[in-house]
């Protein structure tokens, strides 16, 4: 027969194992928007925030893309992972990515410059595919202003 106290111990064991996980999972910090919430939808005449990228993208981002086919490669499923930094000289960011697609694996190298004044950003990326990407554009404004990509191959 089971005894009470023995009952209320494996009970509290129990109880105190769901605690500790739900501690580990609060203590984990996910990324969080920065625009404020309003309690409402937002609306159009909406202060946007200056972006933040500084607090935003440092550290490892572990992504999964599902591509179309292109010049860039054979479609399908991209995974792997980039890591945001800052630069060496402090006035530029940095990113590696680490992936395996249809294709292989494959590394990109970029520098990102992001002005937070004017809200706007270029990446410059270097592909181990062959090619080279430039991509600008703006973060936070009303008014987008899309810029393509403009791509170059690699001589080889």
């Amino acid at each position: 027969m089971f005894r009470p106290t023995s009952i209320l111990s494996v009970f509290a064991m129990v109880v105190l194992l769901v605690l500790s996980g739900q501690t580990a999972v609060a203590q984990q910090r996910l990324p969080e928007g920065q625009i404020p919430d309003l309690g409402r939808p937002t609306e159009s005449g909406d202060e946007i925030p200056l972006f933040d990228y500084d607090q935003y993208f440092p550290g490892s981002w572990p992504f999964e893309w599902r591509t179309p086919e292109s010049p860039l490669g054979t479609g399908g499923m991209i995974e792997g992972r980039e890591t945001f930094a800052a630069g060496d000289d402090g006035r530029n960011y940095v990113s590696s990515i680490e992936a395996v697609g249809p294709d292989g694996p494959f590394t990109v190298a970029a520098t990102i410059v992001y002005l937070k004044s004017q809200q706007s950003f270029t990446r410059l990326e270097n592909d181990s595919r062959g090619f080279d990407l430039l991509k600008a554009g703006r973060i936070g404004v009303t008014s987008v202003v899309s810029t393509p990509s403009i791509m170059s191959r690699h001589h080889r």
